[in-house]
């Protein structure tokens, strides 16, 4: 996939398990498979779990984390030839086992649009190494160097 590729929902939906509200992308625009993605998530205030505080909704650091993860996981699902198939049977699970390192470096209202960006690392026995970041206008929200590791079946 190149840079002007782009992958919409119904392309997510068959290569992640996860599914609205939990579903944390709206667009992917860029894919090196299993090695680079970018992707989009307008934050719009209807997401599960975001919190009411005094001059409206924040969208949470962790499900910018999850919105990170999820972007991995296309990375990892993405097949080699592009072709995806109808049934979803490419959904394989990624957990996030161990998290490094996590900056927030502000605060995020509803409204937004997030930029993510995520570059991985293959390591032994299926782990990958993933280092993600999530932009608004540009400037970093968060910033985070976590492992994924394959959930087993």
């Amino acid at each position: 996939m190149t840079q002007g590729t782009a992958l919409e929902i119904e392309d997510l939906c068959r290569l992640l398990p996860q599914r609205p509200p939990m579903l944390l992308l709206d667009r992917v625009i860029a894919l090196v498979p299993r090695s680079h993605a970018v992707g989009i998530k307008l934050a719009t205030g209807n997401e599960y779990g975001l919190s009411l505080v005094r001059h409206g909704f924040v969208f949470p650091s962790s499900l910018a984390l999850e919105a990170l993860a999820q972007l991995a996981t296309v990375a990892l699902n993405y097949p080699p030839d592009g072709v995806l198939p109808k049934d979803g049977s490419l959904a394989r699970r990624y957990l996030v086992s161990e998290l490094e390192q996590m900056e927030i470096e502000q605060e995020m209202s509803t409204g937004d649009r997030i930029c993510l960006s995520v570059n991985l690392d293959p390591l032994a026995e299926g782990e990958v190494a993933v280092r993600g970041v999530a932009h608004l206008g540009g400037t970093p929200f968060v910033t985070a160097t976590f492992r994924l590791a394959p959930l087993a079946a």
